[in-house]
Order: structure tokens, then C-alpha cells, then sequence
């Protein structure tokens, strides 16, 4: 989260002397994922600074699974085996 809202951090090429072939940036402008995240109030509690991790496929699946059982009955149960609290790099 930055002065300038949500932006996104993205893999791009490590065209230094590194032996690393790929870096992680900062998107410069809001992508489609950041502005999604701006409009929703639930990430309103963050400061500046803070980084958080998104899986819109993950979210994807979850609306699906919510539909089927809102339209057939039923329960889920999803298990999330993250960390509970903020964490730096997760890239692995």
C-alpha cells in the first residue's frame, strides 16, 4: 500500500550483473488487481507500506463454490494454510 493507493508488485527481468535473472517492481500506475482492492472497504484498515497477497483465481473459485451451495444447499469448507500476519516476499 503506497501514499498513491494499492499497486501491484510484479516480476520483471534483472538485467544487471546479477546472478538472478528476474527482480521484483512496483507497478508505477494502478492495475486492474490494485483498483479492485481501492474500491473495497475491507482494505481500508491498512497503512502505507503494508503488503498483503491475492489470489484472484482463489476468490474465483470461492464465488462459484458459494453459488452452488446458495442454489443446491450444502456447506464448504476451505482451509487457508497462510501465515497470520503480513509476510514480506512469498515468491517463491
Amino acid at each position: 500500500y503506497t501514499i498513491n493507493g494499492w499497486r501491484e508488485i510484479m516480476v520483471g527481468i534483472d538485467d544487471t550483473d546479477s546472478s538472478y535473472n528476474f527482480r521484483l517492481i512496483m507497478a508505477s500506475d494502478p492495475t486492474k488487481a490494485s483498483i479492485a482492492l481501492t474500491k473495497s472497504s475491507e482494505f481500508e484498515k491498512f497503512k502505507i507500506g503494508d503488503r498483503i497477497e491475492i489470489s484472484p483465481e482463489s476468490m474465483k473459485i470461492s464465488k462459484q463454490i458459494a453459488k452452488h451451495i446458495k442454489d443446491n444447499g450444502g456447506a464448504s469448507l476451505i482451509i487457508d494454510y497462510g501465515q497470520d500476519y503480513i509476510q514480506g516476499n512469498t515468491l517463491r
